[in-house]
């Protein structure tokens, strides 16, 4: 990743899946160091049912994109339907502290798709604003 290109961060929501997944790309194509390379994707869904599964969860995350890479384009973890990760009180500090923890050369992106009704829940409200503070897309 450049030093022009900003963090390697993002978060999108809405119900259009194929432009949710080329706003992905774009992170992706950012976090390129050398022309030719690509980052590894990473998946993981958020839909944690209990404190401890979210836990678990988000210590896989910052396993993957903690550790800066010494070799090829870097891992860009996607994370989809985030709000599992986000519900529990216990664990939304951690979720928002995963973002400070991007190697550099890693990527971190949460992806929401949006029901009909259009309604996000606070903390996902407040997941996507960190994600905004910290330099991601939005």
């Amino acid at each position: 990743m450049s030093a022009t290109s900003g963090p390697a961060l993002g978060y999108y929501w809405g119900d259009d899946d194929y432009g949710l997944e080329r706003a992905a790309d774009r992170i992706a194509a950012r976090m390129g160091a050398e022309p030719g390379e690509t980052a590894e994707r990473w998946r993981i869904k958020g839909d944690a049912r209990s404190a401890g599964e979210a836990a678990e969860r988000i210590a896989r995350i910052a396993e993957r994109v903690g550790t800066a890479p010494f070799f090829g384009g870097g891992t860009l973890a996607i994370v989809a339907e985030p709000g599992g990760l986000a519900r529990w009180k216990q664990e939304r500090a951690t979720v928002g502290d995963l973002i400070g923890h991007v190697a550099p050369g890693n990527g971190l992106v949460f992806i929401e798709t949006m029901d009909s009704y259009g309604k996000r829940s606070a903390a996902l409200e407040a997941l996507s604003r960190t994600v905004a503070d910290a330099g991601g897309d939005l």
